[in-house]
Formats: C-alpha cells, sequence, structure tokens
C-alpha cells in the first residue's frame, strides 16, 4: 500500500512517513523546503516533491495536514476509493472548492 504525506516538515507529518515506512507502506510526501524534502527521505519516504508535483502513481491514501494549499493535490493524488485522512489544516480549512 501507499501513501502521501502532505507539509513533510511538521511534527505530525513526520511521525506519518516514519510510522507509514515502520508498517511497510510505500511513502511519499510533499513540502515546500527542500531542506525538509531531504529530511522525509532520510527518514524513511520513498520520494518527496514539491507540493503539487505529479506522483508516480496514485496512492491509496494521504495525510493531509496542510490544508487549503495542498487540498486539491491530496485528492487528485488518490486512487478511486482511497482515504483521505485530515489531521490539520495549517494553510486554512476553507479550500476555494469542493471537489469531493
Amino acid at each position: 500500500d501507499s501513501v502521501l504525506v502532505q507539509g513533510a516538515g511538521g511534527g505530525v507529518a513526520t511521525a506519518a512517513i516514519v510510522l507509514g515506512k515502520a508498517a511497510g507502506l510505500r511513502v511519499f510526501a510533499t513540502s515546500r523546503d527542500k531542506a525538509k524534502r531531504e529530511r522525509a527521505v532520510e527518514l524513511g519516504a520513498l520520494e518527496a516533491y514539491e507540493p503539487g508535483a505529479r506522483l508516480p502513481q496514485r496512492v491509496d491514501a494521504v495525510i493531509e495536514t496542510v490544508g487549503a494549499a495542498t487540498w486539491s493535490h491530496s485528492v487528485k493524488s488518490l486512487r478511486p476509493g482511497g482515504t483521505l485522512v485530515i489531521s490539520g489544516a495549517t494553510s486554512g480549512d476553507r479550500p476555494t472548492h469542493a471537489e469531493l
């Protein structure tokens, strides 16, 4: 199974990366900051991308910690029937339009 963790620099996202790796998941992460993307890979993410970047595949689950700024990317990155877990909204809790 695979998971996308949005906002790799935050505490919840950091824990999600480590726990996902420990559970044997293929973990992808995003961050605006290059150093935080590098750290995400050190912690166990297969790859880390800038927010909005196209992933190599759709994922089974997304851990959304950022909110409005990454919402569209989270929804588009999910495979059909995937799971979206909202655990924070540091960039705001109201996306400009609903995509579900």
